[in-house]
């Protein structure tokens, strides 16, 4: 997100009240980004962020062409693993949130 979204989340958060869970992009995911972003939204929401969630709707990556056939659990808690430790080196004190899924799988 364009740091002047992330301001504009701020504006708005104060505006309202509200806190915030802030997704970071699995999906296309790129380490020094990530930790940038992360580091960013972290300074810039301060006590409005209630945690990062790490990728979003991740059972769709294979319907949305963002992942091979075959992609299970197993590899998203890999990448989540990562992207994790990428998170809390730039943020240590940050706390996560799961992701979101699309289907009902009970």
């Amino acid at each position: 997100m364009p740091p002047e979204a992330i301001h504009n989340l701020r504006d708005f958060l104060d505006a309202t009240g509200w806190r915030t869970i802030y997704s970071l992009n699995l999906a296309r995911a790129n380490s020094d980004r990530v930790a940038e972003e992360a580091r960013f939204v972290a300074t810039t929401l301060g006590p409005r962020l209630i945690a990062f969630q790490i990728g979003n709707e991740p059972d769709h990556y294979v319907m949305n062409g963002l992942r091979p056939a075959g992609y299970s659990f197993d590899d998203y808690f890999g990448e989540w693993k990562k992207v994790h430790s990428i998170v809390r080196n730039a943020v240590p004190d940050a706390r996560f949130a799961g992701p979101d899924i699309a289907e009902d799988l009970t």
